[in-house]
Order: C-alpha cells, then structure tokens, then sequence
C-alpha cells in the first residue's frame, strides 16, 4: 500500500501513535552490561541517559547502543536503588532527546505508549493506558507507581513510557 493510502486507512489513535514512535523511537538506547542488559531513553541532547538502577546494577561504566547503529561507552553517573533509576553519559553531543513529562500530571484512561529492546529486540512500541497513578505495592519498598497495561517484556525496563504527545 501506498503511504497516503496506509495513512488514509489508519484510525486518529494509530496516527498519533506512529507520530509517537517515530519521535521517540530515535532516543530510545540499549544500556548493556555483564550479566545484564534493558533499555533506555535519551534526556539530554549531551548524552545523559535514564534508565533503571537494576539495569545497570552495580556497574561502573555500560555499553549503550543508539539508534543509529553505534554502541558507546557509558558512564554510570548515579543510580538510586531505592525507586530503581539510573543516569549514564554518554560522550557524544547533539544526540535526540526524548521530552520529559510531568507525572504528576497523569490522569487514568491516558494513553501510554513503552518503547523499549525486550527480548534483544531492537525499539518494539506497546500502547496501554494507564490503568492507575500513585500506586504503592505491597512488599516492592516503591510509592507514587505508574500503572500501565502496555505490555513491559523483559528488556524493556529503563525504556520510556510517554503519553500521546510523546512526554
């Protein structure tokens, strides 16, 4: 099919998650270790990194692979066990940033699309909605959770979950 005949054929909520993917897919990263690997997202044209603290683990330094093919070295600037985030720098410059939203924000029944590398898969896009803000499990020692119901496949942990106007 041709593209304005594909398009013509989508409903709005495909078109703005296309829209979506396109925009963020290019800052979502791999960040690698040994014995571990997951996903990651772009958040600063610098090469700063966001990303799960369990994904780097206790590491020092990770591989991080951009969509562009190439894998740099990156030095993991902090993590904080306790809610699960990691920062990595990268050294490059006038990389893609991803936008960052404001969770707070959040309302239930938005949209929300998870972008990641599950499985060794390169940039795979879920949709969901969100199914619940502030949640605090039982027995996980985290509190203010987003809940989704976009499928999160092992490996794409650290990626982004943004909303339809890709934050």
């Amino acid at each position: 099919a041709t593209t304005s005949a594909a398009t013509a054929a989508q409903s709005q909520e495909e078109a703005i998650t296309i829209r979506v993917a396109r925009e963020i897919t290019p800052t979502v990263v791999s960040v690698s270790r040994q014995g571990g690997s997951g996903s990651g997202v772009i958040v600063n044209r610098d090469g700063v990194v966001v990303t799960n603290a369990h994904v780097v683990g206790n590491a020092k330094t990770v591989e991080v692979g951009l969509a562009d093919g190439r894998t740099l070295r990156g030095e993991v600037l902090g993590r904080d066990q306790s809610i699960d985030v990691a920062v990595v720098r990268v050294q490059a410059q006038n990389l893609p940033a991803a936008p960052v939203g404001d969770s707070d924000r959040l309302e239930v029944g938005q949209s929300a699309i998870a972008i990641g590398n599950p499985l060794g898969l390169e940039r795979t896009v879920t949709t969901g909605v969100i199914s619940a803000v502030n949640r605090n499990p039982r027995g996980v020692g985290l509190d203010g959770l987003i809940q989704t119901d976009a499928a999160i496949s092992p490996g794409n942990s650290g990626g982004p979950l943004v909303d339809s106007r890709g934050r």
